[in-house]
């Protein structure tokens, strides 16, 4: 009785561990699209350039609500510059100069896909690379709300 007991538990703990890990293997961000054209890629919540030998050129994350975006963004920089890039789907393009930490300044980009709402960042550096903002833009229309 108890080796069937002990058998189940562990039975039990196998099946919740394995769904847990499948879970947290899931990426939220990995429902973007790539958007060849302009040779941007998405892996595991990062932004790849695939112009340069998969060169990481950002990140981007899902977030709960544009407030909680612009929440995070105003954090780093509360004078944050705000533009409609588009409205069809809606991409807001924010420019931060973070002068406390060099690290959040660069352009974030809030943009919509499958009714989730994603947080996209381009350090400063990463915008040197050509026609990065073009191509920013253009991978955050290409994704469409369903």
């Amino acid at each position: 009785m108890k080796k069937k007991i002990i058998i189940s538990i562990l039975i039990i703990g196998v099946i919740v561990v394995a769904g847990a890990l499948s879970v947290s293997a899931s990426n939220p961000t990995d429902i973007l699209k790539s958007d060849n054209v302009n040779g941007i890629e998405v892996k595991d919540g990062k932004l790849y350039s695939t112009n340069k030998a998969h060169t990481e050129i950002g990140t981007v994350k899902m977030i709960n609500s544009v407030d909680e975006g612009e929440k995070e963004i105003y954090g780093y920089d509360p004078e944050a510059i705000e533009k409609y890039v588009s409205d069809d789907p809606l991409v807001k393009e924010y420019i931060v100069e973070d002068g406390t930490d060099s690290s959040h300044s660069g352009i974030y980009w809030m943009f919509g896909k499958d009714g989730k709402i994603f947080l996209a960042f381009n350090p400063t550096d990463a915008m040197k690379e050509p026609n990065m903002l073009k191509r920013m833009t253009e991978f955050c229309k290409c994704q469409k709300w369903s």
